[in-house]
């Protein structure tokens, strides 16, 4: 293979350092002068990632040789070999993945969990903030049997840790829930603030909006109140 070594030396300037490595893995000097023609103006990149070639191979092919794509990758080498296993298990959601490179782990879990299901998997990616506490809520022993339940309210999953029947309420009342976190935005109260059996009771009034923002308001629930649910 010297045409190969040959290429590369000119392509690396004769550095004695770089061909180097290269003569230590002579292996992969084929496919180091291939992809640096594939890859132009990368080959430092390319060099650096020597010992995972091949995985760099099957994401250019992936994300066709595009050279910002490529450069995320480059910035996070350690995640290479993940984001090309998860490509093959998500078919289709290649960007997705490449747009959440820094929280592979948690989308490898999520994936596991809902068994590589990609409509449930497109609510993950369209809600890429909730997803390490989606996590966390499915690791809960508290939310057990419930990860459908979860993923269907996920945009609301950082209000169900402190009370986990918040859940199942979300889930019975949406159009009230709703309600609640709109109304909770302009008085500083957040549903697990407010006491679980004031929250069922509430729910029955039928209360409009602004008859649940003066209830709310004179109840003194929120963070410069004495307690949750107390009233004055």
């Amino acid at each position: 293979q010297l045409d190969v070594i040959e290429d590369l030396a000119s392509e690396f300037r004769n550095d004695v350092d770089k061909m180097l490595v290269i003569f230590e893995n002579p292996e992969r000097a084929e496919l180091l002068r291939d992809l640096s023609i594939d890859l132009a103006g990368r080959e430092d990149d390319l060099l650096d990632n020597i010992d995972q070639l091949d995985v760099i191979e099957d994401l250019t092919g992936e994300y066709d040789g595009d050279l910002d794509k490529m450069d995320v990758i480059f910035a996070n080498p350690e995640k290479a070999r993940q984001l090309r296993d998860l490509s093959v298990d998500l078919v289709g959601k290649e960007d997705d993945l490449l747009d959440n490179i820094d929280q592979l782990d948690v989308i490898e879990d999520l994936s596991d969990e809902y068994d590589g299901d990609l409509d449930k998997m497109d609510v993950v990616f369209r809600n890429p903030s909730k997803a390490a506490k989606l996590k966390d809520l499915l690791d809960n022993p508290d939310f057990e049997g419930q990860s459908d339940d979860l993923l269907s309210n996920i945009e609301n999953v950082d209000n169900f840790e402190k009370d986990p029947r918040l859940l199942g309420f979300a889930q019975r009342h949406p159009e009230f829930f709703d309600l609640l976190l709109s109304v909770g935005d302009d008085l500083g109260i957040k549903p697990e603030d407010i006491e679980f059996n004031l929250l069922s009771q509430l729910v029955e009034l039928n209360l409009s909006r602004d008859e649940l923002f003066q209830v709310l308001l004179d109840l003194d629930i929120g963070p410069d109140s004495e307690g949750p649910g107390e009233q004055p």
